[in-house]
Parts: C-alpha cells; structure tokens; sequence
C-alpha cells in the first residue's frame, strides 16, 4: 500500500460540475461551494466556502483559493457570500477558457484559516488488511483505489 501517486476526478453532476483543464494558461482546475466541516476539525463550526484548486498540467497542486473570510460561520451572510464569490471564480475561469473534463491531479494539503483544505491520503488498519483512500476535504468525500476509476463516495 501506498499513496497514490495521481488521482482521477471525473466531472458529474452532482458533486463535480466545475472540474477540468484550463488552455490560457495551461492548468487544470477544481471549483465548488462547499458546505460541510473538515475532519481534521470537527469541533469546528460548519462553513458555506466558496473553494477553487488550481493543478500544473501534470497534476501538481498550485494554489487553493477560499472565499469568503471573516463571516460567521453558517450565517445567511456567509452562504451568500459563498454563492458571490463562486460567482466570480466562475467569470475567471471563463476567461481561461475551460473544458470540462477528467483530470488527474496529486495528493496535496493547504491549511487555510486552520481547516484542511486538498486530496489527503489514508491509509487505516483493519483485520481485513489496510484500507486505503483519499479524502477531498473539507467536503468529506472520499476516494477509493483503483486511483483511475474516478469513483468516490460521500
């Protein structure tokens, strides 16, 4: 057992609608609003976050881009903040011109205003043998080997 050395997400309509390769400049992407709390931090308060990952073309995680700070969490204030700021990534993207589509991307981690941000590898003990997976935090989903089928669960 190992950590993946890439991971496969696949575009769909439910949790991965905004995901795929950039052509000015070249990079891939992955955007969403998320409304759940990491669990690296569970004692922490659920947050609505407008989120946007940033990939090199070969998978390399550049940047993480988190909106909005400094609202209370959960607030109606916030959620709509949220849905602004989405908004707005959405604009950016479209200027880079966006293909929807698969991408491979690596196991990274970003700590931003102390939640856990990225695709983080696990592997636990079980009698059965070790389970291995990765988690898409913090919006608690979890990927499962094979790394190339694109299949998660929630």
């Amino acid at each position: 057992m190992s950590r993946p050395e890439k991971i496969r997400i696949c575009p769909d309509e439910v949790h991965f609608q905004h995901v795929g390769r950039l052509r000015h400049p070249d990079g891939l992407f992955m955007a969403s609003v998320t409304g759940t709390f990491s669990i690296k931090a569970p004692d922490r308060p659920k947050r609505c976050l407008a989120v946007l990952h940033l990939f090199h073309p070969d998978g390399t995680h550049l940047q993480t881009v988190v909106y909005p700070q400094g609202y209370e969490p959960g607030s109606e204030a916030e959620v709509e903040a949220a849905h602004e700021a989405f908004d707005e990534i959405l604009s950016l993207l479209l200027e880079r011109d966006p293909v929807i589509e698969d991408i491979w991307v690596k196991p990274f981690e970003a700590l931003i205003d102390g939640m856990a941000h990225g695709l983080i590898y696990e592997c636990q003990d079980d009698p059965d043998g070790p389970i291995e997976c990765v988690w898409l935090e913090p919006r608690d989903i979890m990927f499962h080997p094979p790394w190339d089928s694109g299949e998660y669960s929630t």
